[in-house]
C-alpha cells in the first residue's frame, strides 16, 4: 500500500509537470523552452505507447522526484527509489530507440554522422544521460553513473545510500565485454568484500537479497573468470589443467587480507577440485548453505 501511496502522489506530481511543459508556462521548472526547442512534443517517432517525447518525460519525472523527496520519510524515498529506478528504464529505452539511427552510425566517419553523435552527447549531457557500451559492443543510452546516488543518498535510509554509493562506484566503469572482464580480477575480489561488508552492516536490508545475488555472481566469475578471461587452462585432460600463476597469486593477496571472507572458502574449494568436471556444482552448491 505505501509503495501505491508514494507512486500514485508522485504521478500527480508529473501531471502537472507534463501540463506545465505542453503549455510553456512554468518559470520555474528547469524544462525550458529552448532547451526543448528541437524536441516534437506531437511526434510519436521513437515512441512505445506514449505521447510525449521521452526526453521531456524523463526531465518532468526527475523534476517530480526532487518535489516528492522533500516531503516524506527516508523510508518512503526507499519505495520511491525502486520504482522510480523501475520507470527509468522503461524510459531508457525509449531514449535509446529515438536514437538509434544515431546509434547506428557511432564509427562512422562521415561528418554529418560525427556532427549528429556530437550533438547527441552534448544533448545526453544536458539531460544527465550518456552512452553505455554493453557486453555485445552495442549502445544504449542510461543515466550517468551516479545520478541515482546523487537525487537520492540524502533523504533515504543508510543502506540504501551505502548501496547507492557503491552501485554508483560500480558504474564509473563496464564490468564486461566480448566475453572478457573490463576489470582486474584484484578489483572484482576488493568489490565482493564491498559487498560482503555491506550484507554484514545491514543484514535485515530489504536489498540484502539483490546484493547476495550480485555476490554470487561475483564470485563465480572471481573463481573461473569468463570465456576470453579465464583463470584457469582448459583441458580435455584433468591432468593438463592449471590454474594460471597471476590468480593463484591474487587467491593468496585475497586469502591473506580478507581471511574471515566467506568467499575464502570458496577459493579453497575450487583449488581442491578445479580439475573436476563439476567444480562449478561444488561451488554453487556451497554458495546456497
Amino acid at each position: 500500500m505505501q509503495s501505491i501511496e508514494v507512486m500514485r502522489n508522485m504521478l500527480s506530481l508529473i501531471t502537472i509537470f507534463i501540463f506545465c511543459i505542453s503549455c510553456k508556462v512554468s518559470e520555474k521548472s528547469t524544462i525550458t523552452k529552448e532547451h526543448y526547442s528541437t524536441l516534437d512534443l506531437n511526434s510519436n517517432q521513437g515512441l512505445i505507447g506514449d505521447s510525449l517525447n521521452p526526453y521531456v518525460k524523463f526531465e518532468a519525472l526527475k523534476e517530480a522526484v526532487k518535489l516528492k523527496l522533500e516531503k516524506i520519510s527516508s523510508a518512503e524515498s526507499n519505495v520511491l527509489y525502486e520504482e522510480y529506478l523501475n520507470e527509468n528504464s522503461e524510459l531508457e529505452a525509449r531514449i535509446t530507440d529515438l536514437e538509434q539511427p544515431i546509434l547506428d552510425k557511432y564509427h562512422s566517419q562521415e561528418e554529418v554522422d560525427k556532427s549528429n553523435l556530437e550533438n547527441l552527447l552534448t544533448k545526453l549531457l544536458e539531460n544527465e544521460l550518456e552512452l553505455k557500451e554493453d557486453e555485445d559492443g552495442n549502445y544504449t543510452i542510461k543515466t550517468v553513473f551516479n545520478f541515482y546516488y546523487n537525487l537520492f543518498h540524502k533523504y533515504v535510509t543508510d543502506d540504501y545510500k551505502d548501496y547507492l554509493y557503491l552501485k554508483s562506484e560500480e558504474n564509473k566503469e563496464i564490468y564486461e565485454g566480448d566475453a572478457s572482464l573490463n576489470l582486474t580480477f584484484t578489483e572484482l575480489g576488493d568489490r565482493i568484500i564491498d559487498w560482503e561488508k555491506f550484507i554484514k552492516k545491514y543484514p535485515e536490508s530489504k536489498l540484502s537479497s539483490q546484493v547476495k545475488d550480485q555476490i554470487a555472481r561475483y564470485q563465480i566469475d572471481y573463481l573461473l573468470g569468463l570465456d576470453n578471461t579465464p583463470t584457469t587452462e582448459k583441458s580435455e585432460d584433468p591432468e593438463k589443467r592449471f590454474i594460471y600463476q597471476e590468480n593463484i597469486e591474487e587467491f593468496n593477496r585475497f586469502i591473506k587480507i580478507y581471511p574471515n571472507s566467506p568467499t575464502v572458502k570458496l577459493i579453497l574449494l575450487y583449488q581442491a577440485n578445479f580439475k573436476n568436471s563439476d567444480a562449478i556444482d561444488l561451488i554453487r552448491k556451497e554458495q546456497e548453505k
